[in-house]
């Protein structure tokens, strides 16, 4: 249990790109309307590769003024979420959207 912790921390910090966690929020600077939600939905959330490590994936506008978004992600039972390959998702849907913080719990 000790190593998985030390492993799972040293990962975080030195910027793996798949991640083991209960949930993971984006934080997405761009998105200022539906059709910013609907265009990271589709390339994340409905993404087949991506999808099939997701229990649950949820993209919201939070702040429509200043251009922020959300995207939470739940992984699967014993899943782990590349967030590498998320951000590359986020990014393909527009080129405005950039992912300014990520949050793991």
């Amino acid at each position: 249990m000790r190593l998985f912790l030390v492993t799972f921390i040293v990962s975080v910090f030195m910027g793996s790109t798949v991640v083991w966690s209960e949930e993971t929020t984006l934080t997405v600077e761009g998105m200022h309307c539906s059709g910013c939600k609907h265009m990271i939905s589709k390339n994340v959330c409905e993404n087949k590769e991506l999808s099939a490590t997701f229990e649950k994936c949820n993209v919201e506008l939070v702040d429509a003024k200043k251009q922020i978004g959300r995207v939470i992600l739940v992984p699967k039972a014993d899943q782990k979420i590349d967030l590498i390959k998320v951000e590359a998702a986020i990014k393909s849907a527009g080129d405005d959207y950039k992912v300014i913080k990520k949050e793991l719990k």
